[in-house]
């Protein structure tokens, strides 16, 4: 899930020259946190399976699973 696009359409909250910055400000924060939230989720992976999920392709290479024969 990506957020792409923000629009704040009650012209009462903020002066129509700051819509587009505010806009933009409110896309690019939540990109921001969403990669640090991935980010977060891949390390808890990589610590309870003990491996980079992320290097299967070299394990199935023959590098194999580390702690398995």
């Amino acid at each position: 899930m990506k957020l792409r696009d923000v629009s704040i359409n009650d012209r009462s909250l903020l002066s129509p020259e700051k819509k587009t910055e505010l806009e933009e400000l409110i896309v690019k924060t939540f990109q921001k946190a969403q990669n640090k939230a991935q980010e977060i989720v891949a390390e808890k992976t990589k610590e309870i399976l003990g491996f980079d999920p992320n290097d299967m392709a070299s394990m199935m290479a023959g590098g194999g699973i580390p702690g398995l024969s």
